[in-house]
């Protein structure tokens, strides 16, 4: 009987851990492809229409574009395919060749001269990246529904065969004697309810739930075997939930979820009548760094940059890869001169750092840094992006390797509009 039971448990369990590796291994590709399509429309969103045929902004709509191609691939091969799956992609791929077919007409449409001709022809090519991006998160839903329903039913049959199993056992033991009855009731029920308690835990989604026996049976190995399903669950969902959230290669936080703390700190402030500060990074001459010395190197300058980040600022603060090698900082409670003296330590430390090639091989690597600060140079939360990224080209344009701050002419008005708001 303990045999069969553990037997029960064990494929219980078991079908549990296929059915999380199987929606893991379908979500990883959702999440990629919805952060390359994310990465578009942002590219798209920041195109200036009046100078766009002056940027060089073609051979990164095709890295953009190769990658998007790439995700779409992986997606359409998952293993696991719901009904709406096909169709939604179908859309997604209709809509993201449409925003690429749009942008392309900027390049190679000469009606499309008249700044605001190319202003709508950009929008429309926002739209059709916005509608790409709403399927794949309608797949993500359906497919994280579709997980949820699979582990329900399996926990309603474990519970159905659970009980027929503990009404057997206990009818087995009425048959030898009252007293054994008992007995064995004491001590094969509490651990038995236990088990239900721990199924309950982790049908709830409460995954941190651990099962504790005091016996050394099958039970026990029972509960051994549940409490590492719950633990393969729980990592499963951290490293989803870090995948979402993370860059892959300097592992700072990703653009997505750097805009999301950013409105979350702006809130803050206007709730406590405190600033925030934010300080945007990015490394000089690195297309001739990748030139010269290959991709790889330029992968070693992002994570040696990271890593000085990391470093340097306080635990409140949150340092993001904004994009290419581009980096942002959101500094908490820190005004225009703090966030200053912040900036001018990683530019000095930026600078004075060796990054190491191979053995024979280090390369110094500079970076030219923009601050503004909300409310005092900025009045909201697009306005403070805006003024530390002019900030940080009019470094790139003053020589490259130093700080530039945003100024302070907006002050007034964002003192009201903070006022404002305070009193609402």
């Amino acid at each position: 009987m303990g045999s069969w039971t553990l037997f029960f448990f064990q494929e219980a369990i078991s079908s549990f851990g296929v059915t999380e590796e199987a929606r893991l291994e379908v979500l990883f590709p959702l999440v990629s492809l919805d952060n390359s399509i994310t990465d578009a429309t942002l590219f798209v969103e920041n195109l200036d229409p009046a100078q766009l045929k002056s940027q060089p902004t073609r051979g990164e709509l095709e890295v953009l574009k190769r990658a998007i191609d790439r995700d779409l691939m992986m997606v359409a091969q998952m293993p696991v395919q719901i009904s709406v799956q096909q169709s939604l992609l179908t859309s997604i791929e209709k809509n993201i060749n449409q925003g690429f077919e749009s942008l392309h007409q900027f390049w190679v449409d000469p009606a499309l001269e008249n700044p605001r001709e190319r202003l709508m022809q950009q929008r429309q090519a926002q739209r059709y990246f916005q509608d790409a991006l709403t399927g794949v998160r309608t797949i993500h839903y359906s497919l994280t529904s579709w997980s949820a329903r699979e582990n329900m039913q399996k926990v309603e049959a474990m519970k159905r065969q659970f009980r027929l199993m503990i009404l057997i056992f206990i009818l087995m033991l009425l048959v030898i004697t009252m007293v054994s009855a008992w007995f064995i009731t004491r001590s094969i029920l509490k651990p038995v309810g236990q088990l239900k308690a721990g199924l309950y835990h982790f049908r709830e989604g409460d995954l941190g739930f651990r099962i504790h026996l005091e016996t050394e049976d099958e039970l026990a190995q029972l509960a051994t075997a549940m409490n590492a399903m719950a633990q393969r669950l729980e990592e499963s969902q951290q490293q989803l939930q870090r995948l979402a959230t993370l860059d892959g290669l300097t592992e700072l936080l990703n653009r997505r979820e750097f805009n999301r703390i950013l409105k979350m700190e702006i809130e803050r402030a206007l709730r406590e009548n405190q600033p925030v500060s934010m300080i945007m990074v990015d490394l000089d001459h690195f297309k001739a760094l990748n030139d010269r010395y290959g991709h790889q190197s330029g992968d070693e300058a992002l994570r040696y940059v990271s890593a000085l980040l990391r470093r340097e600022i306080r635990p409140c603060d949150h340092a993001a890869r904004f994009g290419g090698e581009e980096f942002a900082l959101i500094l908490p409670n820190a005004d225009l001169e703090e966030a200053q003296v912040v900036a001018n330590r990683l530019c000095l430390g930026i600078a004075a750092g060796a990054i190491r090639l191979s053995e024979a091989l280090s390369v110094q690597v500079t970076a030219s840094l923009g601050c503004a600060t909300f409310p005092s140079t900025a009045s909201s939360e697009h306005a403070l992006l805006t003024q530390a990224d002019q900030a940080l080209y009019r470094a790139k344009a003053g020589g490259r390797n130093q700080v530039c701050l945003a100024p302070r002419a907006l002050a007034a008005e964002g003192a009201t509009t903070l006022k404002g708001r305070l009193n609402r």
